[in-house]
């Protein structure tokens, strides 16, 4: 039976198509945080929340992904969050174990991903919001704690983890936003990264895997409609798309410089928007934007000493 957190409410977050700049002034920026638990013990199953707060804004979905030390704790499963279930979001899904995490910065990442509507399925999202500013659950994640006494006293962290451009990122309704870290907090609030501030932390001076970095934010970071990287647009690319789309070939890397016609995903219609470019004169590729907008704080569970 799913164990969900008795925590209510409508779903999650969403996007004002303003800068992120125009929004923030005294007015509290959404925040995605992972529970703080202050009660563990050695050998225990804990439930830890993703929660977002501070916002009535929109989303289409999210991709978190995060790490944490397997040598003492222990993934389960994770379950869509108490807003997902209110708000029937139509996918939910999680992967662990598969993906490089940096050692020694952690040993094991895990990727949790939600989207409210998909093209197809009996569920259709009944809301993409919160009613209100109060913290509203997006996911829960089940861990065993390790049975040795030596993590007693101990912080166990679960954190935010960067790879790429993409990684905790959440989408406007329409896919064609992308809203990625303004400023990153540990587990008991103080601040680790602050995107605004070039001065006290310099792009140069970023540590590793922790926010996205200043090129996910420009152009620059991909040719937009060049979906199989080779530095220019042409037929190459619409063949790429069509062989990733129908036949299960490989994914365009970012995936955003796939999506040429701007839609919010790659498919056919990109191939189709990317002929007319090259062949047509049809219009250049037009690439989803970019914004930082989001607040993230780590947290992890606290082992009780006995």
């Amino acid at each position: 039976m799913m164990r969900m957190k008795d925590i209510i409410g409508c779903m999650v977050i969403a996007l004002l198509l303003i800068p992120a700049y125009a929004v923030a002034g005294d007015r509290a920026l959404p925040r995605v945080a992972i529970e703080s638990i202050p009660d563990g013990s050695p050998g225990s199953t804990q439930y830890v929340s993703i929660t977002v707060e501070h916002t009535e804004l929109e989303m289409g979905g999210f991709d978190f992904l995060m790490a944490y030390d397997e040598s003492v704790l222990t993934f389960v499963q994770a379950w869509p969050g108490q807003l997902l279930v209110d708000c029937e979001w139509e996918y939910f899904t999680y992967r662990f174990g598969s993906e490089d995490c940096g050692e020694p910065w952690c040993s094991e990442v895990l990727r949790v991903v939600g989207v409210a509507e998909t093209n197809n399925g009996s569920y259709h999202p009944s809301c993409y919001g919160p009613p209100d500013t109060d913290p509203h659950e997006l996911g829960l994640l089940e861990f065993i704690v390790t049975s040795d006494m030596t993590v007693e006293g101990q912080y166990l962290p679960i954190r935010f983890f960067w790879d790429d451009c993409n990684d905790n990122a959440i989408s406007s309704i329409d896919g064609q936003y992308l809203m990625i870290d303004r400023a990153i907090y540990d587990f008991e609030g103080n601040l680790v990264w602050n995107e605004d501030d070039d001065d006290l932390f310099p792009e140069d001076e970023r540590i590793p895997y922790v926010g996205a970095p200043d090129s996910c934010t420009t152009p620059e970071r991909f040719v937009c409609g060049d979906a199989n990287s080779d530095g220019t647009i042409n037929v190459g690319d619409a063949v790429m798309i069509i062989n990733y789309v129908f036949n299960g070939g490989p994914a365009p890397i970012p995936i955003d410089g796939g999506d040429a016609n701007g839609d919010g995903s790659c498919n056919v219609g990109d191939a189709v928007y990317l002929i007319n470019y090259v062949f047509k004169g049809g219009p250049a590729p037009v690439c989803p934007p970019v914004i930082r907008l989001i607040d993230y704080q780590h947290g992890g569970i606290y082992i009780l000493e006995h």
